[in-house]
């Protein structure tokens, strides 16, 4: 009734799930141990005074800008503005950042938030020949 086809396993075959394979673990290795080593932090920054959170903790964070309070949320890795006293909220709409150095701006509030991470002291800045 049913005839099962039996394909043989091509080199092809073996070479694509190799590599996906490899991809698959340097994704991973990245995404769970590069992030470890480097201790990131969230830098928030008014007018008069700076705060330095783990951005590794999840964590509801309430500012006091210029205008009013600015309301952060920091997820594991990540952080968005959530809510704040400006009138065209382009700081809410940004949603989840959690790239280093990619600064969330909020202008007429004058609260900023950015994840800064330390560099392990033997890696390099440049190199000059």
């Amino acid at each position: 009734m049913y005839r099962l086809i039996h394909k043989k396993i091509t080199y092809l075959d073996i070479i694509i799930a190799v590599v996906f394979f490899i991809i698959i673990f340097f994704i991973l290795y990245n995404n769970f141990f590069m992030k470890k080593n480097n201790s990131c932090s969230l830098l928030v920054e008014t007018k008069n005074s700076k705060y330095i959170y783990s951005i590794y903790q999840k964590k509801d964070i309430e500012i006091m800008g210029e205008k009013g309070k600015t309301h952060i949320i920091i997820d594991k890795g990540k952080f968005r503005f959530i809510e704040s006293a400006c009138p065209n909220k382009n700081c809410v709409k940004m949603g989840w950042i959690s790239l280093p150095y990619y600064p969330v701006v909020c202008l007429p509030n004058k609260v900023s938030a950015y994840i800064v991470c330390e560099k392990e002291q033997n890696e390099y800045d440049g190199i000059s020949r």
